[in-house]
């Protein structure tokens, strides 16, 4: 009898493996945030709840081991099918809906049907392990308590082994195999074609799913693959100006690009800095990527000591090896970048916050007043403090913008912007400078003094003089209350499926 609660233990950690690898499978879809968990999390609840009344009828309805072998391998082929499923569910992803509605009918179409199914496995055990009508209770916690251990341990490893070591593909698969080998601890097919169709069905399977489900091969891709972060790619690709460039993609958005003939990018923002500051010896960049920002600031402040802080090594590893390096030193320190301050005792004459990981998925906790207060608190004397976000600056588009400014403005007094976009009212690239200083050096100052370095009259070209009178919907995000999402939502409902044409277009 004590099979069944080990059957129980590997279904609870298979489901709990499949639930958490869940998030990392749609992130190249749809992007990381708290609306791609949300709708995982309830997805497989809701099948879970569908599955555990189906089970419970037909159980019922024929107690017997093959009805309980059926469960399992409709469990081992809906899983299987999962990276199959994801793949082909880009014409989902690209439907011209409200950015949740689509979240939740890619997260139904991937992973409803497995949920339902290993929701039909629970009352089958239990139905074949409460025999002893007078010690249910003890049995049937037993029972759950074997399926809750399976499911921390599944937590556990997916977190710290599977998804850095395996990747979502394989992890799945593997989740898949379990239950197969459950399905066949249920009820052992006796007959020898039951054993021949095993021998032979088992392996072509996965062949062919395995095979099917391998990421679409692409001539621009010079590197794929899984990170305890993110999926990673590299690509090569051509510029709207004809220009080679290298893209670093993490799970669904372009993070970086580097190309010898783009320079009107944020990236190359770095002579501006020299004309609030004179002398600079510790630079600190958060968000590394290809460390385009901390390059271009080590060779221009050759003086100073840039330190990187990626969270990710493995995005650090693959920077170090596809992008060109700096002439000068760059120290990389992996970390979190709250948790980088926090344990910080070095003064910085520059903090660039360059942290996005994503096109809808913003690390909001580097965005709140306290973050900001601080990183003031680890900046020198007239210290610069300066953030890179995506948004508008103006219209329906513009709220996160707005919150984002009045935050910092909260923290630092004298604030400037400068705008990456065609118009105020399309989403781009927006670098928010703040400082502390006694003195505001004025946006016609700091034009003057750029026409004289790199690139000057291609960043002045970008200062914003007069910025436009804040919402009054606009927030101060704090650790307690900052809804990026819900700030981020229109920009992303009126330019995902122009995001998504863009990257379908490359891959």
């Amino acid at each position: 009898m004590y099979i069944y609660l080990l059957i129980a233990f590997l279904s609870g950690f298979s489901l709990m493996v499949v639930e958490l690898t869940a998030s990392r499978i749609l992130a190249p879809l749809l992007g990381s945030s708290v609306y791609t968990w949300t709708a995982v999390i309830g997805t497989v609840l809701l099948g879970m709840s569908i599955g555990n009344m189906l089970g419970g009828i037909l159980i019922d309805r024929r107690k017997s081991k093959k009805t309980l072998f059926i469960f399992f391998v409709a469990v081992f082929l809906s899983t299987a099918l999962i990276p199959l499923w994801a793949r082909y569910s880009g014409w989902l992803s690209s439907l011209d809906i409200n950015l949740i509605v689509r979240i939740i009918l890619v997260s139904f179409f991937i992973f409803l049907l497995p949920s339902v199914f290993y929701g039909t496995i629970y009352p089958g055990l239990l139905k074949f392990y409460l025999e002893d009508v007078e010690n249910t209770g003890r049995r049937a916690g037993s029972v759950s308590a074997a399926w809750s251990l399976g499911s921390i341990i599944g937590t556990f490893l997916t977190g710290f082994f599977f998804i850095g070591f395996m990747g979502s593909t394989k992890t799945v698969l593997l989740m898949a195999a379990v239950m197969f080998f459950c399905a066949l601890v249920v009820d052992f097919p006796r007959k020898k074609t039951g054993l021949v169709s095993v021998a032979i069905l088992m392996p072509l399977a996965f062949s062919i799913i395995g095979a099917l489900s391998i990421p679409k091969n692409s001539e621009k891709l010079v590197y794929f693959g899984e990170s305890d972060y993110y999926a990673i790619k590299v690509a090569d690709v051509k510029s709207v100006k004809g220009n080679d460039l290298r893209l670093l993609i993490l799970d669904f958005d372009f993070h970086s690009m580097e190309s010898e003939g783009e320079i009107d990018t944020y990236p190359h923002v770095y002579p501006i800095f020299s004309i609030l500051k004179r002398e600079f010896s510790d630079i600190a960049v958060i968000g590394g990527g290809s460390n385009l920002i901390s390059k271009n600031l080590a060779d221009f402040y050759s003086d100073a000591k840039v330190s990187t802080v990626e969270i990710d090594p493995e995005v650090s590893r693959i920077s170090d090896i596809y992008f060109k390096k700096s002439s000068n030193p760059v120290e990389t320190v992996i970390s979190d970048g709250r948790m980088f301050f926090e344990k910080n005792e070095k003064k910085f004459d520059l903090v660039f916050v360059d942290a996005y990981n994503s096109f809808i998925s913003v690390p909001w906790h580097l965005t709140t007043l306290e973050s900001n207060e601080l990183i003031k608190g680890s900046l020198s004397e007239d210290g610069i403090f300066a953030i890179n976000i995506i948004s508008a600056v103006s219209g329906e588009n513009s709220l996160f913008f707005q919150s984002v400014l009045r935050t910092i403005r909260k923290t630092f007094p004298n604030t400037y912007v400068l705008h990456y976009g065609h118009s105020l009212e399309e989403v781009q690239n927006l670098v928010i400078i703040g400082t502390d200083s006694e003195r505001r050096i004025s946006e016609q100052e700091i034009a003057s003094g750029l026409e004289s370095l790199p690139n000057g009259n291609l960043i002045s070209a970008k200062i914003l003089h007069e910025i436009p009178e804040l919402s009054e919907k606009s927030l101060v995000l704090t650790d307690d209350f900052a809804p990026v999402e819900r700030l981020m939502g229109p920009a992303v409902k009126n330019n995902f499926k122009r995001h998504l044409e863009t990257y379908a277009s490359h891959f």
